[in-house]
């Protein structure tokens, strides 16, 4: 059992990443949009954490509401 191959493409991938996080996270700052950025990551952890448990009633109630949500956040952002 030995660490997995690491290539420059999953640096490339983290970098890129860790920029669009730094972005979006300049952009709502000192906004009231913060709050409804940190509420979208938190429903989107317990999302992840659902389907990851398996959970497949809640996970695809969860899941139809994220599907909805984009664009729902594409109106409330505009």
């Amino acid at each position: 059992m030995g660490l997995p191959d690491f290539r420059i493409v999953d640096l490339i991938d983290i970098v890129l990443f860790a920029f669009l996080v730094y972005y979006i996270y300049r952009l709502v700052k000192g906004t009231a949009a913060i709050n409804i950025f940190i509420g979208i990551i938190i429903f989107l952890v317990i999302y992840q954490i659902t389907v990851t448990l398996e959970m497949k009633l809640l996970g695809l109630t969860l899941g139809a509401f994220v599907g909805a949500g984009f664009i729902a956040l594409v109106v409330v952002f505009q």
